[in-house]
Order: C-alpha cells, then structure tokens, then sequence
C-alpha cells in the first residue's frame, strides 16, 4: 500500500470477536407459567458474603427455616450448624439419604476431622436406619460400605476413653434390631476374632488371586509386571506361594524365561 498505511476495513475477514458470559440461571416451565432458576456455583471471587450472628435475636429461627428448606428436617444428621466455632442450637443439618446413592469426597490436610466425619455419617445412617424400622421417620433406608484399612471406625476412640465406634452402636441393639439392622454381619475383617457373630473373619484363597487382581490395585512397574506374569504362566495358581518362598526360577530355571533383577523379585514379595 502507498505509504505502508494499513486500513482496518482490508482485514475485515480477519477480525476476531471475543465474547465473555456468565450463566445467570435457567427457566423451567411449570403448568402454565415459567419460574426462573438461579444456578448452583461457588460465589464469584471476592464478592458479598455475610457473616451469621449467632448472638443477634432470631438467626437460629431464621438459618432452621433456611437450611429446611434446603436440606430438608429429616435424613441423615451430621451435626448444627456452626457460625464461626460456635455452633448455632437448633440449627440441625441434614443430609438427604439419597445424596449417598452418588460419589462422595472427603478431602483436607492431616487433622482437619476427615475421618471423625466418616465416623459421623455412618452413625448417622445406622440412626436413620433404626427410625425408619421402627416406623418414626419415611423413606427408605440407607446404605454405605466403609472400607476402612486402619480399622478405626469399628471401636472408634474407646481405646482412649471415647466413644465406641461402630460395635458400641451395634451391640447397643435389641436382638430384634441387630437381626433387622445388621444381619448377617456388619463388620468383616481379616484378623483374626476371638468369637464370630456379626463380625466375622474374612478369608480368600491365593489360588484366586491372579497379577492383574494386584496390579490393578497397586503401582507395579513394567518389570513387576512382566515378572509376576511369567510366574502366573509358570506355576498357575501356585505362583504366590512359590514367589513368597523365593522359588522363582522353576524347574527349568530361567532358561524358559527371562531373567528378573533382585531388586523386581524383592519388590513383588514384598
């Protein structure tokens, strides 16, 4: 172009347009008119927020209608409300018993009460469970599976003078209440028990446990892999056994296979 002048109006073509939104909500129709919905997200960043006043007159009133109507006044208790590190009375919080037909995610530091609440949502459905068999609330009951590797939540802190876990609530049953609540069992274990009732040792055989049972449950690396694979090809079902007592070359040596570090071969035992 004359000059080297560039005009906006010769990239026309080549403009960009870049539009930026929010979702403000969304419109469901209901009979004969439409109610507008405002979506469920965090607050924007840095917006309003509002500090509750567990001392002013009428916020306990005012926060129960509140959570009620969000939560509902019946399901699974998991504790009040708290307005700082006070917690407001009556403010009773409820999860719905159908949140646990989803995923839940428990996440914090060390400390920060993850398992004491696991502890409590448990006891909270035991709870509702023994009101809906005696007929004192509606709906169906509840169900959770806990597997818990330290095997705190049976006894829970009774140990240190607390409370008992899972087998005080239990063993705090009616017999009529157990066999309706509990039966057969509610707890398994692979310790070992003095007495079996319902809670029970749990056993399984190694000739069921094939490498892909472990890998899928624990870091192997390729070497792992490929050795607990040709000793599975090599001994069957005997392998465990024979990787456990070092007898890992066979009756051929490694001649019918390949040769594995010591360091893979102590890795997989352990």
């Amino acid at each position: 172009m004359p000059g080297g002048l560039i005009h906006s109006e010769d990239l026309a073509e080549e403009l960009l347009i870049e539009m930026k939104g929010m979702v403000l909500g969304y419109a469901e129709q209901q009979a004969d008119c439409w109610t507008f919905h405002r979506p469920r997200r965090l607050p924007e960043h840095l917006s309003n927020v509002y500090r509750v006043d567990a001392h002013q007159a009428g916020t306990p009133e005012m926060m129960q209608v509140l959570m009620g109507s969000q939560l509902g006044t019946d399901g699974l208790y998991v504790g009040d409300l708290l307005a700082g590190e006070q917690a407001l009375p009556g403010v009773r919080v409820f999860l719905p018993p159908y949140a646990l037909s989803h995923h839940l995610g428990v996440f914090g530091r060390t400390g920060a009460g993850k398992s004491n609440l696991m502890m409590v949502l448990l006891r909270s459905v035991l709870a509702h469970n023994q009101k809906v068999a005696t007929g004192a609330t509606q709906g169906p009951a509840a169900s959770v599976l806990a597997i818990d590797p330290h095997d705190e939540f049976r006894f829970w802190h009774s140990a240190t003078g607390g409370k008992d876990g899972i087998h005080g609530i239990v063993k705090s049953y009616s017999p009529q209440e157990q066999a309706t609540l509990v039966h057969p069992f509610y707890y398994l274990t692979g310790r070992h028990l003095a007495t079996e009732g319902l809670e029970r040792r749990v056993a399984f055989s190694r000739a069921d446990v094939l490498p892909e049972d472990l890998v899928s449950i624990s870091d192997f690396s390729e070497q792992q892999v490929a050795f607990v694979n040709q000793q599975c090809a090599q001994w069957g079902e005997h392998w465990i056994g024979r990787v456990l007592m070092g007898d890992t070359q066979g009756p051929g040596g490694f001649e019918q296979g390949p040769d594995f570090l010591p360091g893979t071969v102590s890795a997989v035992q352990r």
